[in-house]
């Protein structure tokens, strides 16, 4: 009786979905410094990766441009080079559709100016060996694009601050039609779900031009005819909407953030209405400085400020990827921004998020200056294309790589059809009374938009696992004692 009671107090301790415990970070590539950043990545399958990202010394900035073979170790490559001498580049997006074909966007400024003072050129460049050489595409746009993703079928999409191109990746982009965009409001992110449908979103939030701009009109635009028209989804979020992921054409999530925190949205209807997801917050901490002198300072908990990108597998499993800002948060602020990482995991479709922290290992312990502290660092880009595997990188140039120590299962190809799924995040069903995780009933308006207006989170996170886990534990002690 005794064994067959441990061996099921076994089974139901460690089979409970966390991913706390299967945690395997790397760090793979890295260069210090607060100004060298990794800007845009992206990977095909589990081996082939790429990350472009800038590095400054005394002033001088280099562009530099990295690829991976293996999934683990990264060389440079080569990346396109200003045409005129005197001139320079800079890099927005990457995005490849299998180890030969990619595609950078950017622009290019020429000195002295060609003609008529114009001295930039907004482009994308193609490459059909693997980033080894490049040429142009598309030198065509207004703007540079800030945003490239690619559908099922290799086409290619991509946004400005006001408009959205498409392309088969094989000539130049076609400008879609959108909607009128809310007055101060950009396009911040896409994501094409096949080769007819896309989602696409914005809002308004300050920025070093307009720092006293409020965050708000948030939006979310579809498409049904692979790019060319879009119309609203859904608008009026009381937020900037800054990444959007759709894992079939019925359930989806948002990220947005306004003034104070982060939030993520989900929809299981279409986009129709919005819910309101739970985040767990930072946990305070003490970070120790030994440059120029040795002295702690205490970080109090904290939501996440802002997410950059969402990735669901199938109904279920997804990834997130944020920071919270700590100092220097204003968009006019003189200096870059401090941050910790923020990695979120979800099993349930995101009714519970958990935040996995196990890449601040992997972050500490390196370079000259302020070695024991890099986890406080932006980590501000992601590509993971398996739940077993994936990347993320940002400032210090830092690539970190994530492999599964006990791997789970792989999402089947396709999309999936998610029909009786199981989130109804905290059971609020777009009411007024929300609960957000939180264990404490408010009440909140939807301000009009078919939302729950974002509140304040309590900052805990779910402890339904570490409770299972303790019990189990204490339970299988007693047992054997007695």
């Amino acid at each position: 009786m005794l064994k067959k009671s441990i061996f099921v107090i076994f089974i139901l301790v460690f089979s409970i979905p966390s991913a706390w415990a299967k945690q395997s970070w790397d760090l793979a590539v890295s260069q210090e410094g607060q100004d060298n950043y990794i800007t845009a990545m992206d990977a095909v399958g589990t081996d082939l990766a790429w990350f472009i990202g800038a590095t400054s010394n005394s002033g001088n900035t280099q562009l530099v441009g990295y690829r991976s073979t293996d999934g683990a170790s990264f060389s440079q490559i080569m990346l396109p080079q200003a045409s005129s001498q005197g001139g320079m580049v800079m890099f927005t997006a990457i995005r490849f559709v299998d180890q030969n074909n990619g595609f950078l966007a950017g622009m290019e400024m020429s000195m002295p100016f060609k003609s008529d003072f114009d001295f930039a050129e907004n482009i994308v460049w193609k490459t059909t060996n693997g980033g080894m050489n490049w040429e142009i595409l598309d030198d065509s746009f207004d703007e540079m694009l800030v945003k490239m993703v690619k559908d099922n079928n290799g086409a290619l999409y991509g946004i400005t601050s006001a408009d959205v191109y498409f392309s088969n990746g094989n000539s130049a982009f076609t400008q879609g039609t959108l909607p009128a965009l809310p007055q101060d409001a950009s396009l911040n992110n896409l994501q094409m779900l096949d080769g007819s449908i896309g989602f696409l979103v914005g809002g308004t939030g300050p920025d070093s031009d307009n720092p006293s701009r409020s965050y708000g009109n948030g939006f979310v635009f579809k498409t049904t005819d692979g790019g060319s028209n879009w119309t609203v989804l859904h608008d009026n979020f009381p937020m900037q909407v800054t990444a959007v992921f759709f894992i079939n054409e019925d359930r989806g999530w948002i990220s947005g953030n306004d003034a104070e925190q982060a939030y993520i949205y989900y929809t299981d209807d279409g986009g129709q209405n919005w819910t309101q997801q739970s985040l767990p917050w930072h946990e305070s901490f003490v970070v120790e400085f030994e440059v120029p002198f040795k002295f702690t300072e205490t970080i109090d908990s904290a939501p996440a400020t802002h997410i950059s990108d969402i990735k669901f597998f199938d109904c279920n499993r997804g990834v997130a990827l944020g920071t919270v800002c700590i100092s220097n948060c204003e968009p006019d602020a003189e200096e870059n921004p401090t941050a910790v990482t923020m990695f979120y995991r979800t099993y349930d479709a995101g009714a519970t998020w958990e935040l996995d922290q196990h890449y601040e290992e992997a972050m500490n312990g390196w370079g000259q200056m302020m070695a024991e502290s890099k986890f406080m660092s932006s980590m501000i880009t992601m590509a993971f294309p398996s739940p077993n595997h994936g990347y993320i990188g940002g400032q210090h140039l830092m690539a970190l790589v994530y492999d599964a120590d006990e791997p789970e299962e792989e999402p089947a190809l396709g999309i999936p059809d998610c029909s009786g799924g199981s989130n109804n995040n905290n059971n609020t069903n777009n009411t007024n009374n929300t609960n957000n995780g939180t264990g404490e009933t408010s009440t909140t308006d939807d301000d009009g938009c078919g939302c729950t207006h974002p509140g304040k989170s309590s900052g805990k996170i779910p402890f339904s696992s570490s409770f299972f886990l303790i019990f189990g534990l204490f339970f299988l002690i007693k047992l054997i004692k007695h």
